[in-house]
């Protein structure tokens, strides 16, 4: 199971082939301040929100492994582009706001810099967007999130289903 602490660890990162149950393909990493650097293996998992931590500084997700998989390079793929796409999106968008317009210059600079942190972090904010709304379209306003279970019953029931 991925444990991290402070962004340093392991931990799972995306969600792929999702099923009725709740379940999904997901790639362990290892993670560096957030960062996924080396994918692991892929395995799939359900949320299992009775074995969340969370304390001061110390968060943990749980999540039910259902099957061990090999590494699904499709979806190590399309993490290693997102993170390519949002470094070049933030350094493209940084060299407009600092070098090109010269913020630091320009009289109203302390108003664009907020603009340029806004602006640099709107990849990160589309992909949680498109993610809540596919999970709207799939299940409905109601539910919480995928796969996700508060009740140990419904837990022990999806370990024995798989």
């Amino acid at each position: 199971m991925p444990f991290e602490f402070k962004g340093c660890g392991t931990q799972y990162i995306g969600e792929r082939d999702l099923r009725p149950d709740g379940s999904f393909v997901t790639t362990e990493w290892i993670t560096l301040l957030y960062l996924p650097l080396v994918p692991l293996r892929s395995a799939r998992v359900v949320r299992d929100r009775s074995e969340d931590v969370n304390v001061v500084i110390l968060s943990h997700e749980g999540y039910l492994e259902i099957e061990r998989l090999s590494i699904r390079w499709d979806q190590v793929a399309g993490t290693y582009l997102f993170l390519f796409l949002s470094a070049l999106w933030a350094f493209t968008s940084g060299w407009f706001f600092f070098g090109h317009l010269n913020i630091f210059e320009h009289p109203q600079g302390m108003y664009l810099a907020p603009l340029w942190v806004i602006i640099a972090g709107l990849p990160f904010f589309w992909l949680w967007w498109s993610r809540k709304e596919k999970y709207k379209a799939r299940y409905g306003m109601k539910a919480a999130e995928p796969g996700a279970t508060d009740n140990p019953d419904d837990a022990q029931r999806l370990r024995e289903d798989h």
